[in-house]
């Protein structure tokens, strides 16, 4: 069985944890403690973060990594597109989410800035006006890059950590989720 070490907060674990329930995969969730992690976290990563996939002899780390694997290992379904193009844009379109929202929820689970009300409003700022600014990308297309549900769609877990951590926009954030993506059984658990 797979062992997924996973951070509760931690935006790329979720984005691993949706891939596995989308594939309907057989798992272990493991949560660390992202501020007490126990050693053999640094042994499997050398980076010493979540998340960490073990599979048998195999041990992953990266989220783009785990994920491409799982899609590859288990093609049912299809998360990445077929066409190499097509995949080439959703690749393209995750480390663009990753540097431009995931970076700025990690400022804001940085236990070291709780005091840093500016810097905490400024990332809670820079989410807030990227996914308005992605808002219109929903209304246009089914899924964030077209008709079919793909890997891009897994980047919006990061709403877990997002939502919390926006506080007062946290209604708005989930109302934009859920209309988009709480259709999907495998979402909802």
């Amino acid at each position: 069985m797979m062992v997924l070490y996973s951070g509760t907060t931690c935006p790329f674990s979720h984005r691993c944890r949706f891939v596995l329930f989308e594939k309907g995969m057989d798992f272990e969730i493991r949560d660390v403690d992202l501020y007490n992690k126990q050693e053999d976290i640094n042994v499997m990563n050398p980076y010493g973060q979540v998340p960490i996939l073990v599979e048998r002899d195999l041990i992953l780390y990266e989220s783009n990594i785990i994920n491409e694997y799982i899609d590859e290992r288990f093609p049912h379904p299809q998360l990445m597109p077929g066409d190499p193009v097509d995949r080439a844009r959703v690749r393209l379109f995750l480390l663009n989410f990753e540097k431009e929202l995931f970076t700025h929820v990690l400022t804001l689970e940085n236990r070291a800035l709780k005091g840093n009300d500016k810097a905490l409003e400024k990332a809670r700022a820079h989410i807030r006006d990227r996914l308005t600014q992605l808002a219109p990308v929903f209304l246009k297309n089914k899924f964030m890059l077209g008709d079919n549900f793909s890997m891009p769609i897994h980047c919006g877990s990061c709403k877990v950590s997002v939502s919390r951590s926006l506080k007062k926009k946290t209604n708005t954030v989930t109302k934009f989720r859920s209309s988009r993506v709480g259709i999907r059984s495998s979402l909802a658990r």
